[in-house]
Order: C-alpha cells, then sequence, then structure tokens
C-alpha cells in the first residue's frame, strides 16, 4: 500500500490510534560512577588522595537509583514575582496576563565568593576521541562537517556587515533566506551556532579548510565589534534591546547574543582563538552594562520581566564567559539572567512546567546547571535534576524528546497529541532533545555519571538526534520528529514548507542546534574519574571510536555495534583494544555500562600477556577474575549484570581486549498515560532502538495484546536486499519512461522518470523508492526459470495474475504468517523469465509470462478490457502526484515482430530489471498477520533513525 505519511509508532491496543511511549527513565535499577557509601550512611565521592569528602549538593545519588529531590529547598527565602501565564517567543505583556506568587530568591547579583564543586567525573576533550568509519555517528558527523563548509563565510557575515556598515553590500554575498534573511529580527543567530560547530568540529578533527575560515570569521567580528567601538556585536542594532527593556514585542535579541557568545567562547575553548575571547569579553562587558543601568534604572523586577521574552541560554553563556575569565562582573551579570519564574517554582517543589515553551525553559536550565559548576551553589543542581525529571519521567516520548507544537503538556498526558486525524504532528521539537542531552549529560558528570542519565542519552541520540538529519544531506535536518500514524518527516508542518530544512533557505533554531549537536557526538562516549588512582576510565556508549586517554597514557580503539546497526540475528556488543602502551604497561581501571536492555550480557578479555585481571562491579575493584574460556578465546569475565558497570582493573598492555556481548530482544514500552482512552497504548523497541511500522496507516491490534504482536514479527532475511529490483520500461529501445509501482493493491506504471532520491548510506528511505521496489525470489510454483514479486513494504504478498486471466490488471494476493499457497495461488504468482520481447542491446532485460495464464505477459499496454480510465491526480507525496497506467495481464499478439502492433506490444511489456531504488536497513523486521487477523495488513518494522522520506 502507498501512501506519503510514514508511521513512525507502531502499536495500540485499545484506542484508534498508534502512540509511543515515554519510559520511567529514572526509576530502572541503576549505578552511579566513582561513589561509595560510608559508615555513617552519607554519599562521598573518592578524592584524589583517595580519601572521602562529603558531597556538597542536597542530592544523592543511589547505587540503585537516581533520587531526585522532591522536598522544596529550605535554606532559601522567599519573595513576591510577578509571573506570566506564558512566556518565549511570542511573548506580549498585553496579551499574556501576570500573577504574583511567591517564590524562593536566588542571590542576584552574584557577589558571594564562588566555591565551585569537585565534580566525580570529567569529560573528555573532543580533540582526544576520533569517531571510527562506518557506524551512522560517523556518517551523521561527516554530513555535518560537510555542510559547515558548504556555507559561504561571506553569507554568514553579510547581516552582519550590513548593519555595521549602514547597508553597504559586500560583492558576491549570496543572501541567505529563512530566519537569517537580511530583514528577520533573528538574523545573525546561526553563525553563532556555526562558530560552535565549527570549533567542535575542528577540535575533533584539526581539519585545515575549517581551520582557515573559523580565522577568518572570527577576524572580521574583531574588525565589526573595534567599528562599533562600545563592545556591542550583533547582526541586528542595538534599538532590539530598547524594544525588550521597554516590554514591547521584538523577537529575541539575547537568543541571538547567546549564540554568539557561546560560539565565541568554544572558538576559543576548543581552537585557541584569544581574539575571541576578546570580543566575548567586550560584549560580556557591554551587556552588563545594559542590564545594570536597567535595573538601576526601573528595578531588578523590570529586568528579570524582560526574560519573559525566549532569551535563549544567554545565563549559561555568561556564566561560561565567567569560569573562562574569573572576573566577578561576569558573574553578576549572569546571574540577573537566571529566571525566577522558571526557577523558583523548581526550587519551592512545584511542578509549574505545563504549557511551558519548552526550549525557552531548556536553554535556561543549563545556565543553572553551569551556575552551579561556577559558584558551588548546591540548589541549583538539585533544581536542575528536579527539572529533568519532571520533562523525561512525565512528558517525554520513547525517542528521549518531548513538547508538542513546542510546549509540554500536563504531566503523564501525552496521548491526545499523537491522535490521528486534526492534530498537527509538531512532536519532539529537535532543539529541546538536543538540549536536554546536553542539560543530562552535565548532570551525569555532576553526579558521579549515574548510570540512569547514561541511558537515557543513548536513547536520544539513538531515536531522537540521529533521526533528525536527512541521511547524507547536507543541511537537512527537522524542526520535529513527528510521531502516531500516517505521519511524514518530509510533510509540511504548520508554518514550515516541509519537514525537512533546505541548505541555505530555513536556518531554524533546530538547524542550528542541530549542526552543534552533530559536531559534539564523540563527547558521549567516555568519561573519566576526576583524580582517581589509579586512572579510571568509563565506557558510556555504543559509539566507534579511537580515544587517547591521556591520562593514563594509552590510546583505546572501540568497536562498536548497537541494536539497529545489525542484523536482528547477530549480537550488539563493544570491543576495546589497547593500541598503545607504555612496554611495562599502565594499571589503571576500565568500566563499562552494561545496558538495562541487555539481555544475557557476557564479557571476555583477552590479554597480550597473562596478568589475572581485577574485575568487579560499580564502586570498586576487587572480585574474581572469571573462569572458562569465552566466546572470543579470551578467559571469561563474570559475572556481567545488565544495568550496571562491569569494572577492569589491572595492568592494561598493547593488544589486550575486552569484548562485551550485549544481545537485544524486541520489546515493548508502554505510555505513562492512565487515562482509559490511552493507558495500554505502547512503543516497539529492539533493545533502546525505537521502531517504526513503515506502511501502517491504521492502528494495529485493537484488543489484542502485546505478545500477539511481538509473535507476528520476523527478521528480515540477510539476503532480501540483494534481491530487490525495480522494474523500468526500456526507454531507450523507444518505450515512454516509466517505472513499476504498487498503489492501493494493485499494479501500476508511474509515467515518466523518477525524480532524485534522498541522499542516504543506503539506497533508498523514501516514499517513493519503497513503492517502486520488489523483491524477486524463485517462483511459488516451482520450476526452472520462474520468479515472484513481493513488495517491498508487504512481505507475504505475491504480484499476480487476475483470476479472469487476460485483460486484468496485476493484483496483490497476500497470504497470513504460517499460511502456505495452494496451487492455484502459487501459479497466480509466478512469472516465467524470457528474454524481452523487445530486442535490447545488452541484458538485464526481461518480459514475463504468466504460469497461470500461458502467452499472456505483464504488460503497460492497456487493453480494451482493462478499461480507459487511468489513476490520475494519484498523490504519496508531491514527486508522486502524476499520471498513472494500469499494469495487466495481456496476451502477446501473433504475427510477425515487424507487425506495428507486435511491435507496440513488445516495447511495452519489456523491463529493465534495475537495482532496487530501496534497500532494507541491517535491522529490520517483516510483520505478518496471523490467519486470527485478517483485517490487518502486512508491512516491515525498521528504526525510526532509518526513515528519511
Amino acid at each position: 500500500m502507498v501512501d506519503r505519511r510514514w508511521p513512525f509508532v507502531i502499536c495500540s491496543l485499545q484506542a484508534a490510534i498508534a502512540l509511543l511511549m515515554v519510559t520511567q527513565w529514572f526509576d530502572i535499577r541503576d549505578r552511579s560512577l566513582g561513589t561509595v557509601r560510608a559508615a555513617d550512611g552519607a554519599w562521598r565521592h573518592q578524592a584524589s588522595n583517595g580519601a572521602s569528602r562529603r558531597a556538597d549538593w542536597p542530592t544523592s545519588v543511589s547505587i540503585l537509583r537516581v533520587q531526585v529531590p522532591t522536598a522544596p529547598i529550605s535554606n532559601l527565602s522567599t519573595h513576591s514575582v510577578s509571573c506570566p501565564i506564558f512566556s518565549g517567543p511570542g511573548y506580549d505583556a498585553k496579551r499574556h496576563k501576570s500573577h504574583d506568587v511567591s517564590l524562593p530568591t536566588f542571590e542576584a547579583p552574584f557577589e558571594s565568593t564562588p566555591r565551585p564543586p569537585l565534580l566525580a567525573v570529567d569529560a573528555i576533550p573532543l580533540s582526544d576521541v576520533r569517531l571510527l568509519a562506518g557506524s551512522a555517528f560517523h556518517a551523521a558527523f561527516e554530513t555535518n562537517l560537510a555542510y559547515l563548509k558548504l556555507l559561504s563565510t561571506d553569507s554568514l557575515l553579510l547581516a552582519w556587515r550590513l548593519t555595521a556598515q549602514g547597508g553597504k553590500w559586500s560583492p558576491g554575498s549570496l543572501r541567505l533566506m529563512g530566519w537569517e534573511h537580511t530583514g528577520s529580527e533573528l538574523r545573525g543567530h546561526f553563525l553563532g551556532h556555526w562558530l560552535s560547530a565549527s570549533a567542535m568540529a575542528f577540535a575533533a578533527t584539526r581539519d585545515a579548510e575549517l581551520r582557515h575560515r573559523m580565522t577568518e570569521v572570527v577576524e572580521e567580528l574583531g574588525k565589526l565589534a573595534a567599528a562599533h567601538g562600545s563592545g556591542y556585536l550583533s547582526a541586528f542594532p542595538p534599538s532590539f534591546l530598547d524594544r525588550l527593556e521597554a516590554i514591547t514585542p521584538v523577537w529575541a535579541p539575547y537568543y541571538t547574543l547567546h549564540k554568539l557568545l557561546a560560539g565565541l567562547l568554544q572558538q576559543y575553548s576548543l581552537a585557541g582563538s584569544h581574539k575571541a575571547l576578546e570580543i566575548a569579553e567586550a560584549l560580556g562587558e557591554y551587556i552588563g552594562k545594559r542590564v545594570r543601568r536597567l535595573a538601576a534604572e526601573k528595578g531588578l523586577a523590570h529586568q528579570f520581566k524582560t526574560l519573559n521574552q525566549e532569551c535563549g541560554g544567554i545565563n549559561e553563556a555568561l556564566w561560561h564567559l565567567a569560569s573562562l575569565t574569573g572576573k566577578a562582573e561576569h558573574r553578576a551579570t549572569a546571574s540577573l539572567f537566571d529566571k525566577p519564574c522558571l526557577l523558583g517554582p523548581l526550587a519551592a517543589g512545584q511542578d509549574a512546567l505545563t504549557g511551558m515553551h519548552g526550549n525557552t525553559a531548556l536553554a535556561l536550565m543549563l545556565g543553572a546547571q553551569r551556575r552551579f559548576e561556577v559558584t558551588g551553589e548546591a540548589h541549583f543542581t538539585a533544581l536542575t535534576q528536579r527539572f529533568v525529571d519532571l520533562v523525561v519521567s512525565k512528558r517525554s516520548y520513547a525517542t528521549g524528546g518531548s513538547t508538542h507544537n513546542e510546549l509540554w503538556e500536563a504531566p503523564g498526558q501525552l496521548g491526545h497529541t499523537l491522535a490521528h486525524g486534526g492534530a498537527r504532528h509538531e512532536h519532539a521539537e529537535s532543539c529541546t532533545t538536543h538540549n536536554m542531552v546536553r542539560l543530562v549529560g552535565m548532570l551525569l558528570r555532576a553526579s558521579g555519571g549515574a548510570l540512569a542519565y547514561a541511558d537515557f542519552i543513548e536513547r536520544a541520540l539513538l531515536n531522537g538526534v540521529l533521526g533528525t538529519q536527512r541521511g547524507s544531506e547536507p543541511g537537512a535536518m527537522l524542526y520535529f520528529m513527528p510521531l502516531g500514524t500516517g505521519v511524514s518527516k518530509r510533510k509540511p508542518q504548520s508554518w514550515r514548507h516541509s519537514g525537512w530544512s533546505t541548505p541555505f533557505g530555513d536556518f531554524w533554531c533546530c538547524q542550528g542546534t542541530g549542526i552543534e549537536a552533530f559536531a559534539r557526538l564523540a563527547e558521549h562516549i567516555f568519561v573519566e574519574g576526576r583524580g582517581a588512582a589509579p586512572p579510571e576510565l568509563f565506557v558510556l556508549q555504543l559509539i566507534a571510536a579511537r580515544l587517547r586517554w591521556r591520562r593514563a597514557g594509552l590510546v583505546l580503539v572501540l568497536e562498536a555495534d548497537p541494536p539497529g546497526a545489525l542484523h536482528p540475528a547477530a549480537t550488539p556488543g563493544l570491543k576495546l583494544r589497547v593500541e598503545r602502551a607504555a612496554a611495562e604497561g599502565v594499571h589503571a581501571a576500565i568500566a563499562f555500562r552494561v545496558p538495562s536492555w541487555a539481555t544475557s550480557p557476557s564479557a571476555t578479555l583477552r590479554q597480550a600477556a597473562a596478568e589475572p585481571p581485577n574485575f568487579g562491579g560499580a564502586g570498586g575493584g576487587g572480585g574474581g577474575g572469571g573462569g572458562g574460556e569465552g566466546a572470543s578465546g579470551g578467559s571469561a569475565l563474570s559475572p556481567v549484570e545488565s544495568g550496571s558497570l562491569m569494572r577492569v582493573e589491572r595492568t592494561w598492555r598493547e593488544g589486550d581486549e575486552v569484548s562485551l556481548s550485549l544481545p537485544a530482544s524486541l520489546r515493548t514500552s508502554r505510555l505513562p498515560d492512565e487515562r482509559p482512552k490511552y493507558r495500554r497504548l505502547f512503543a516497539l523497541l529492539h533493545g533502546p532502538v525505537v521502531l517504526a511500522c513503515v506502511g501502517c496507516l491504521r492502528p494495529l491490534l485493537p484488543g489484542g495484546t502485546e505478545a500477539e504482536l511481538l509473535e507476528m514479527l520476523e527478521p528480515v532475511p540477510a539476503a532480501a536486499s540483494a534481491q530487490l529490483r525495480t522494474l523500468r520500461r526500456i526507454e531507450e529501445r523507444g518505450a515512454p519512461p516509466g517505472t513499476l509501482l504498487l498503489h492501493a493493491d494493485r499494479l501500476w506504471l508511474r509515467e515518466g522518470r523518477l525524480p532524485a532520491l534522498p541522499l542516504s548510506r543506503r539506497r533508498g528511505g523514501s516514499d517513493l523508492a519503497g513503492v517502486v521496489t520488489l523483491r524477486e525470489v524463485a517462483g511459488l510454483g516451482g520450476g526452472d526459470n520462474l520468479v515472484s514479486f513481493s513488495p517491498f513494504g508487504r512481505p507475504g504478498c505475491w504480484l499476480a495474475a487476475p483470476q479472469g486471466g487476460s485483460g486484468g490488471q496485476v493484483e496483490l494476493l497476500c497470504l497470513h504468517r504460517g499460511v502456505q499457497p495452494s496451487p492455484e495461488q502459487a501459479r497466480r504468482a509466478s512469472w516465467r523469465r524470457h528474454d524481452p520481447l523487445l530486442a535490447a542491446a545488452h541484458g538485464g532485460f526481461q518480459s514475463y509470462e504468466s504460469l497461470h495464464a500461458p502467452g499472456c505477459f505483464l504488460s503497460t499496454a492497456a487493453g480494451a478490457e482493462a478499461g480507459a480510465s487511468s489513476a490520475t491526480g494519484y498523490e504519496v507525496g508531491d514527486e508522486l502526484a502524476t499520471r498513472l497506467t494500469p499494469v495487466t495481464l495481456q496476451r502477446k499478439p501473433s504475427g510477425e515482430k515487424e507487425v506495428p502492433a507486435v511491435k507496440r506490444f513488445a516495447a511495452l511489456s519489456s523491463f529493465e530489471e534495475a537495482v532496487g531504488a530501496a534497500s532494507y536497513p541491517a535491522a529490520a523486521w517483516f510483520l505478518r498477520p496471523s490467519p486470527g487477523r485478517p483485517e490487518l495488513a502486512s508491512a516491515v518494522v525498521w528504526p525510526l533513525s532509518e526513515v528519511i522520506d
């Protein structure tokens, strides 16, 4: 069945829609990294000298789960604050009325002595990690890198130059469109994203071309800042800030300044540009003078009212600036952007997120956690933990994404957002997912590496990040991740012309956060213990990479096969090999996250030199080394437990290798929406990978069970992609161009040539590619030279001759799981391959005679019996809105080859067997209903991230 909507979720037991499920992320069994329990019951983190110090924030990281504080923070005074019913993009003081609430008070301006906390684990610098070729992550990084280089620096700087030079146009500059149009009030934001993403990509590659482009942009920004003279620098005039301070509508000037400031600081931190830091300091001082003057003239409450407009993460950028410079004035300025109406309810133990604009809040929460890292104020990480719990456990979809139409729903009430029919499919804004991954990563380091946070990052990366980039098309990214039945990533959403962005015409916020997210993929794989003796490394994600572990003096190669990257019959897992070490070896500990989704995990250690390993669970070495030979020939490590850390401490030598086998299974996750209409809705996953049902246009299994669904799934045979064909008329021999495709359980010819298909690591991925692809197997009827054709997305169905014989349209014959074809059905679905009726210059051309009706051929020469009408106005995506001609069974006319009627029949009944326009992902399943479910159609299921329609 052909349709332009691609369903992204799969199962509804009772309701009439298909929905995704939210996972209770922080209720799972968990362990923390580098934490030990003291005799008095307090949680402490290991200090560098081996002693312990009490954790200095009022949260506890349990060895079993993340314990989120729920009680109000008691050591803060309260004050009355005026908070609007809505804040974010489009805020208007006249329309969005405010009300007074009593909330905890935070120090603003911050003037105390900072006491930065000692975080339990450190991030590994991006410059020390290289993604390895062959993985989806490496491919996504390379596509993103190509886009960073594709954008002209003159075009990126055009709006900035126009503002600084009074409208003087730079010769040869291409005007960017969308949000970067020279008339857009948000112009300039994307250059800030580009500065951040380029710095991260450069750190990960040392790419010389990127270095040249970055230097060029920073130098030009320095000249433009010098021309302003006050430290001010932007692509918009300072009058935008005047409008903001007057509480009049304006499109987010501090949002844009945040992107610029953050990008400059990344240029300094990751690319070593002192010029960038110089510009950033001057801009920070300019902002500080403005807000201090505003607070002095109109009061601090008025400054906080300006934050009701979306202001990005300007507080995070200013706290980052303060951490780099150590200047008190930058700390004071940053604190004036910590929004009381967002942070206060969290500190008071309240859930005020319903109806809130997700990304407005998330960007500011990144600033709250950064403030904790700079000042050591314990309540900021406590309320950040609470915020993450409220979003992830109660408002997030199975992909790790959240928000609907950019807003958060009431806790535990997501079912209606996925309803089919009338509701817009504007789910899971990509910005929100990208920023939540960053925030959870910050909490992971602050908490000592709680594995629940690592589990969330894995789920979000595999489902909510990778799938937002359109294959290998540079610059094509999603604003929303549409969910539900009959939805499409490419379908226009609200005011957007398409779900996918274009390289030069959009420059949405999610395109900006997207180029940063794909540039920083390598930062999620490893963390290391701070000051631990011996050095301690934590391997948290299944992403293939090479690591230069400076603290231990080791070079490690991580080979990883996550679920979704392998055939379902293969076993996910990893191998970590010591590529380089000192001759005498290096004593260190390496801990591996054993995911909670793994079933019966196991591990082996292959040693370059015999030495018993010091092996144990989370929080310590020790334990036995295990016994027996592992499957790879090394020593088996035991026990290995799902949802835990496997820690191996030993003297590591070149050639040492740890292998971790992580079997994954199909499973379901229920939506935590207890309303009767939605309480039995669930998503289908393979390990952590959310699966999409491609071709499921109606909800599955009304009144059925999850077990019944799982029984309907069978892995796509490994050889299936090699059997895929696309049949085209032989254009070069005089026949008009056309391609066979399936629509409404009938075979048609799509007139004309196929448009270009999306760029991807595999063939196809779009609606069009799928419907023009057939799987060719040995004929069901047996015998020599017989073939049968099964449509790409309809397993168990076969192209069959019409029962009436010649003249009828070729139709679909579908058999349920476990049902064998009758002899008549086998004959109808079998075709004898002939040399083409039309003489061809080379092989690969065929004609197909029906076994059911000898002498009758598959043909696009519609006879009188087929009727004169064709399917016009047919639409499964704009590229398919074209004329369709029925493909029928036609008897070969008698007569010599040169007879016009015979020649015409031959031209319209000969086809080129081209390689299939689509191919199956490595991980894919056929969904074939049982005979007891005659109302269900077969379909194909594969990872959501692989859908690039």
